[in-house]
């Protein structure tokens, strides 16, 4: 990322660079929206925190966005809350805001002749568009969403607002003979988020990575809408060249694993594996690889030559091999990671690794091996968070926890997993998910996600088992997730289908 941004540096004044994602990047060189401009204004409390930093391409969007409107309606004035802070990080309650590609942005509103009308404040508004005297100016917050998506300077990801007012801005721009395409992106667009507030006084908008951004280490997450371009073509190519540097002497080697680190491109996961298993390269350097290994997505046909590696001797790669073989969680290393768990000479802290791995592959097989690991008190919690996450039960550690699993298991041994765990949420008093008893049984499952954890997994796996449903966690937190799947409880998606019992 520095020789990029010299690189820019010396071509003219540095553009912003968005690093990371909206919930734990930073900002480099960002761009102050000014307090007032000729058709936006920043509020007070926004000004006076300094949260209103943004990349080149948000502030450029909000000013031409503003205009856009301004245009057709004269004297309209954007009214636009937090941003991001200079170098970007966490501004207080906001789960997003990090990296410079999020705006807060105020209503336009009217009163009840529906005469335009400033606000200096953030207005909620209500199912029906009102607030007292103050009406939603469903027309002008309608223009504000398609300068948006129609500028081609940006990719817009999210404009969030509550639900209600999202229908009234559809119905308006279908009936106002807008292109159907443009209603049916703002339709993907526009959403109640299910992680914070319904979004009733504002309008949250979040742009894509732009491609230099992608280049300096920026990640999405959430959906890549089908018209958006998110230049993973480019960030993998970049990676391929990074990645010719690792047969260099050490010290290129070690410059391209930085790259590698920002790109997070999982094309070049052959190149990093034969990295780690060159005994003759520098041990900083293979550790190094592991580290960049262990971020990357799609490694499943490299998890069998990693875990081939798990009889490493020196401790402190034998750890960051298995915390890699771990990530990958291929179903086919699951012998060589209890192996490894069960291995009384392997340090402790390969060892709990191995266990975390068997966690999430939740592999039954595993269970006659895993369960004496209740008696040592080093990885007795390792070992009673397996047997949670692939049954659903827990017996306590110690020696009594390991009679009462080897008992368990003479009588359980030829079951499934998904029956495993449907029996322990049956004797804990729930009802088989059918009939009269499905949205019961949802809600109880859904409740089950409150203290996250073993057991919000399970439960999301077996939501998934009764109804098809499932959302992968990825970086959301458990009361995030318990929120999405109460909304989805509450929308009544209980009554889809059953998915046939296969695993997520």
């Amino acid at each position: 990322m520095l020789v990029v941004l010299t690189c820019l540096t010396l071509c003219g004044a540095p553009p912003s660079v968005s690093v990371g994602n909206a919930s734990d990047g930073h900002l480099i060189n960002g761009k102050q929206l000014p307090a007032r401009g000729e058709a936006h204004e920043v509020m007070r409390g926004t000004r006076r925190r300094g949260l209103h930093w943004g990349t080149d391409e948000l502030v450029g969007a909000l000013k031409r966005a503003a205009a856009s409107v301004a245009t057709a309606q004269r004297g309209s004035m954007l009214l636009v809350g937090n941003m991001s802070l200079q170098g970007g990080g966490d501004i207080g309650p906001s789960v997003s805001h990090n990296s410079g590609r999020d705006a807060d942005l105020g209503f336009y509103a009217m009163d009840t002749r529906g005469r335009p009308v400033r606000t200096p404040t953030l207005v909620v508004f209500d199912d029906d568009g009102v607030a007292g005297t103050l009406r939603f100016d469903t027309r002008r917050n309608w223009l504000l969403v398609r300068a948006f998506l129609t500028d081609k300077a940006v990719q817009v990801q999210w404009i969030f607002c509550k639900n209600a007012l999202r229908r009234r801005l559809l119905e308006h721009a279908t009936k106002a003979g807008e292109p159907a395409e443009l209603v049916a992106r703002a339709a993907e667009v526009l959403g109640e988020p299910g992680n914070s507030s319904a979004h009733a006084e504002h309008f949250h908008v979040r742009l894509y990575c732009a491609r230099h951004d992608r280049l300096a280490g920026c990640r999405n997450y959430g959906p890549t809408h089908a018209w958006v371009d998110d230049f993973q073509s480019a960030v993998d190519d970049a990676a391929r060249t990074a990645a010719a540097d690792l047969t260099g002497p050490d010290a290129r080697a070690l410059a391209a694993l930085d790259r590698l680190k920002l790109l997070r491109s999982g094309v070049v996961g052959g190149e990093l594996v034969r990295v780690v298993e060159d005994s003759k390269r520098a041990r900083r350097l293979r550790l190094a690889a592991l580290e960049v290994l262990e971020l990357l997505p799609g490694l499943g046909a490299h998890a069998d030559r990693l875990a081939a590696r798990l009889s490493e001797t020196d401790g402190e790669l034998l750890v960051a091999l298995t915390r890699v073989v771990a990530h990958i969680a291929a179903t086919s290393t699951a012998e060589a990671l209890a192996g490894l768990a069960t291995r009384t000479g392997a340090p402790s802290a390969a060892r709990t690794k191995a266990l975390e791995g068997l966690g999430r592959l939740r592999h039954g097989p595993a269970l006659p091996r895993v369960a004496p690991l209740l008696g040592d008190p080093r990885l007795a919690k390792g070992a009673d968070e397996v047997l949670l996450r692939t049954t659903g039960r827990t017996f306590g550690t110690g020696k009594k926890g390991v009679a009462k699993w080897e008992a368990w298991w003479s009588k359980n041994a030829t079951g499934d997993r998904l029956g495993w765990v449907w029996s322990a949420l049956v004797d804990g008093g729930a009802k088989a998910a059918t009939g009269k008893t499905r949205l019961r049984t949802m809600r109880r499952l859904v409740g089950l996600m409150r203290p996250g954890g073993a057991l919000a997994l399970l439960a999301r796996e077996l939501v998934h088992d009764a109804t098809g449903y499932w959302l992968e966690q990825g970086h959301f937190t458990d009361r995030q997730m318990l929120r999405f799947y109460t909304a989805w409880l509450k929308a009544g998606a209980p009554s889809a289908a059953p998915a046939g019992g296969a695993e997520p």
